[in-house]
């Protein structure tokens, strides 16, 4: 069976060069577009394939390129495999191969057009070259170089046009006459029966005397030869490449316009998988060796922005996805909170408020054997949306860090603290039976919501932070050294002596640290309940410092990435730490090792009682009472810590027993291993949720801070720098007001020095006329200007002095000594001047070697 397809009339050339219309509406028949692929290996006509002879095909005319709509009918031989014979093997595209190893072939096949585009795609990117579709539709696709094709395509397509409307002018040239062929061509710009029309233009070049001309004309429309068309092969099913001339002419590019950032997405999304910190240089380098690309900088931006959120999720959607994997969560870990608030809005969405996430594990593993001091603490989210996270982290038996909670809000105030207090609480339970103590930054809003929900539990304060304060009023090396020993004294009666030392340095200051209970920030009054002495919350800025990578990812993979990460580090240290066979934790091990090293200065005498458990432990005239029975000591460290003190170390080894006995039992070995007894289990990925049905939350509400957003934490002035020194400013800023350091005459609050002025900002004003005395310059300079009848040294004293006082300090130019004795003119020099020379010959003394400007 055979099928007609029919084509719009389009313009040819004919045997003698003229136009002529071929179609189904001119008497010649069109050719038939099922005579199978088209090759082109240039722009010069060529003879039908063999190929097409030998299936039987009719040869067809290609002495020019069809731009218009082409068949993608494909006759096959008569032994097809419609008649039981054995069909032909055309060349199969591979989509598995590498970039840069994609050879288009003749009568290749794909499976679809997208596959056959994104081949294109990465063979002219691989190629270095600039290509364009000229014909792009669901059925087939014609890709041109740009540098032939395109000027190729606009032309035919220009003289087609052009040809159309001529035929219009010239019958309407025969119905109306001349004048009305005039008019037509004044209206639509068409040259006149006898110019040089597009047919006589052919037909011109193809005399002998314009073959120059013509070749000329060819060689700029047809530049470059590259092409390829791609259609659908009926037969087959599959798209098949029907014309393809891999013949290029122009040069090779280090860019492509093929290189969209979709192509970019694509190929920096496989380097995420290996490298998920992928910065831009680092991505601008591997698209340029890997790829031998150079791309724009806002084409990379978008390409790696696009290649993230695959990698990592959209932002936006996965707020609405909050829910179901909660609901997943409370599936896989039994016992598990995991809470979600909204602020309901009418006739919308909810929008999301606050979440909540408690472990199982991490919540049975913190009772098990974890210290009861619990450090809280917030860190910003650098994502899209902002926020905050709330954390609560305690330390297990070896001193690392153990993640309870943790919680996403919109900011740290009172309201979300309360909130998160209140979970947490109900997790752990009441703070008055199990004696929580806390430890915290005072941070905004912490202090009232505390005082709020648990009324009666101990709370320190961070010393670090204390001290960073108490930096910014008093300024003085001596006076920090004194904060600390106050910080860190064991004894009442040793914070005592600290606190007035500082007072007898700086009365300010210590009125300034009177103002804190000490039961806060001194070990003297810490609660010997946690045994525990931290006087920083360090392990909960460790804890922020691990998970800065997660907080810039959107909400719902930073609460996977956080829990794959507590898993991680629980499993860790469960199989590190499970062929260890000493009684206590390896850090707590070692420090009884050092402080074994020390107690050989100190003497222990027992005191006589029966239990021989107390003893008196002296060191020159410091003596101490230890009592081994109650594990207490007179300096308080043994009862703060849990680990026998350097006295108690004197006193066990005076009764000859292991120090190891006398430990808490928070800090061996059984303790550690209750506290990683449990494990998290997994969570399946989003695929296997079972949806909730429940309406989806929507982001909050942006609240946008204004400048730049901020990646990297602001380090403190009392902070280390990279290479260990004090961060110190690089300048120092005066206030030219007030004369004070700190501030500028914009913000200065004070009142104005006497005799100073602010300076305007603002450009340069010219210098404005000054008076008389004012301009007067010093004499004995060499100016030409007119001076009055007075001798120069009868001004030089007082106009110096008037200079000093009004003209700011500048540094003297270089003297020159002139002579003092006036030399005589000779008479030709006078007669030989003009008068106004000679008068200014008579003015000024001159100077003998000084060559004197001339005047304009």
């Amino acid at each position: 069976m055979c099928c007609k397809w029919w084509k719009w009339p389009e313009v040819r050339k004919n045997g003698d060069g003229g136009p002529r219309a071929v179609g189904p509406d001119s008497d010649e028949p069109s050719p038939n577009d099922n005579n199978g692929p088209h090759e082109v290996n240039g722009t010069e006509p060529r003879k039908p394939s063999t190929f097409a002879e030998e299936i039987g095909v009719e040869p067809r005319d290609e002495s020019e390129i069809d731009f218009e709509y082409e068949s993608e009918a494909f006759l096959t031989p008569p032994d097809s495999s419609d008649d039981g014979g054995k069909g032909f093997n055309w060349p199969q595209y591979d989509p598995n191969a590498d970039f840069g190893e994609v050879q288009f072939q003749l009568r290749m096949e794909f499976e679809t057009l997208d596959q056959f585009k994104k081949a294109l795609k990465d063979y002219t990117i691989a190629e270095g070259r600039r290509t364009f579709y000229m014909k792009n539709d669901k059925r087939r696709v014609r890709a041109a170089c740009v540098h032939g094709g395109l000027m190729a395509g606009k032309e035919i397509q220009k003289d087609k046009a052009k040809a159309r409307l001529r035929a219009k002018r010239e019958a309407k040239a025969k119905e109306g006459g001349s004048n009305g062929g005039q008019e037509e061509n004044s209206v639509d710009d068409i040259p006149a029966p006898g110019s040089d029309t597009i047919g006589d233009k052919a037909q011109n070049a193809s005399k002998p005397g314009s073959e120059a001309v013509g070749d000329k004309a060819q060689h700029e429309k047809n530049d470059c030869p590259w092409i390829i068309y791609c259609a659908r092969n009926s037969r087959s099913g599959a798209y098949q490449i029907k014309t393809f001339n891999p013949v290029h002419t122009c040069g090779r590019e280090f860019g492509s316009n093929m290189a969209d950032q979709n192509w970019v997405a694509e190929k920096l999304e496989k380097k995420l998988l290996s490298q998920p910190r992928l910065t831009h240089a680092e991505a601008w380098d591997h698209i340029k060796i890997d790829y031998n690309v150079i791309i724009s900088d806002k084409m990379l931006y978008r390409g790696l922005k696009i290649a993230r959120e695959k990698y990592v999720g959209n932002e936006k959607a996965q707020y609405g996805k909050l829910r179901d994997y909660l609901q997943e969560l409370h599936r896989s870990n039994h016992g598990s909170t995991a809470l979600l608030a909204v602020e309901p809005i009418p006739q919308s969405p909810p929008l999301f408020d606050k979440l909540y996430v408690c472990l199982d594990a991490c919540k049975k593993g913190f009772r098990a054997g974890c210290r009861p001091l619990i450090g809280l603490d917030g860190c910003f989210l650098k994502g899209y949306y902002g926020g905050q996270l709330l954390s609560a982290v305690a330390q297990d038996a070896n001193n690392h860090f153990y993640v309870i909670a943790y919680a996403v809000v919109a900011s740290e105030t009172k309201e979300s603290w309360k909130w998160f207090l209140d979970l947490l609480q109900n997790d752990l339970g009441p703070t008055a039976v199990e004696g929580w103590n806390f430890i915290s930054d005072q941070q905004k809003g912490l202090m009232p919501a505390m005082k709020a929900v648990m009324p009666n539990a101990h709370h320190r304060n961070c010393v670090r932070h204390i001290w960073k304060n108490f930096t910014n009023k008093y300024k003085s090396k001596q006076l920090k050294n004194v904060v600390w020993a106050c910080a860190k004294s064991s004894t009442k009666a040793e914070f005592k002596e600290h606190m007035m030392r500082l007072k007898k340095v700086n009365k300010d200051a210590w009125a300034y640290l009177a103002k804190f209970d000490p039961g806060c920030w001194t070990k003297s009054h810490f609660s010997h309940w946690p045994k525990l002495d931290n006087i920083t919350n360090n392990m909960t800025e460790v804890w922020n410092a691990k998970i800065v990578h997660y907080r810039g990812k959107p909400i719902l993979t930073m609460l996977e990435e956080l829990k794959c990460y507590i898993m991680r580090r629980m499993a860790q240290h469960k199989r590190v730490l499970s062929t260890y066979t000493g009684i206590v934790a390896p850090v707590q091990q070692k420090r009884i090792d050092d402080i074994m090293k020390e107690c050989k200065y100190w003497t222990a005498q027992w005191t006589g009682d029966d239990a021989r458990q107390i003893f008196e432990v002296q060191y020159h005239m410091k003596k101490v009472g230890v009592d081994l029975g109650n594990s207490t000591c007179s300096c308080n460290m043994w009862q703060l810590t849990g680990i026998p003190c350097v006295h108690a170390m004197a006193a066990i080894g005076k009764r000859g027993d292991r120090p190891e006995g006398y430990v808490h039992q928070w800090l061996k070995m059984d303790a550690f291993r209750a506290t990683y007894a449990h494990s998290i289990s997994p969570v399946n990925s989003e695929e296997y949720w079972d949806k909730s049905g429940v309406v989806s939350s929507i982001p909050p509400k942006i609240k946008r801070p204004i400048g730049r957003p901020v990646k990297r934490r602001r380090p403190d002035a009392v902070e280390d720098g990279p290479d260990g020194t004090k961060a110190k400013k690089t300048f120092r800023v005066t206030c030219s007001k007030c004369g004070d350091i700190g501030h500028n005459s914009k913000t200065c609050k004070g009142a104005p020095q006497q005799g100073s002025s602010s300076k305007a900002k603002g450009k340069k004003k010219q210098a404005q006329p000054q008076s008389v005395e004012g301009s007067l310059e010093i004499p004995n300079t060499a100016s030409h200007e007119t001076q009055t009848e007075n001798p120069p040294s009868q001004a030089t004293t007082n106009v110096s002095s008037k200079l000093k006082a009004q003209q700011p300090f500048r540094r003297p130019k270089q003297t020159i000594r002139r002579s003092q004795v006036q030399e005589s003119v000779r008479a030709d020099t006078t007669a030989a001047t003009t008068s106004q020379t000679a008068s200014g010959m008579f003015k000024f003394i001159p100077t003998p070697g000084l060559n004197q400007s001339k005047k304009k």
